[in-house]
């Protein structure tokens, strides 16, 4: 598991390929890497096409499981903003006396 975390990382980062960084942004926060919110983030304010990476990392933000992307995704929510993606996020509040 942890060598699909770092595979997964290190194709998020630096892949030349939009979609193949999509596509591990999207799963960094399903696998809960240890890094996921750091390359979530920098993936979020990083230049692609048309902002076509901003997405799957606004998205998996919210597998994370805590509330740290909540402040990213209400400035990328707010109105008049330029994006709207972080209104699919995928965040759900906890259960009282739920754990991680």
């Amino acid at each position: 598991m942890n060598e699909s975390r770092s595979e997964a990382s290190a194709i998020a980062s630096d892949d030349a390929s939009y979609r193949a960084r999509a596509n591990a942004l999207q799963s960094l926060g399903k696998l809960k890497a240890a890094n996921a919110f750091v390359v979530l983030t920098a993936a979020v304010n990083a230049d692609s096409p048309d902002d076509f990476c901003a997405t799957p990392p606004l998205r998996s933000l919210g597998y994370l499981g805590d509330d740290k992307g909540v402040p990213l995704l209400r400035e990328w929510a707010a109105p008049g903003a330029k994006r709207r993606d972080a209104g699919s996020s995928n965040c759900q509040p906890r259960s009282p006396g739920k754990g991680q």
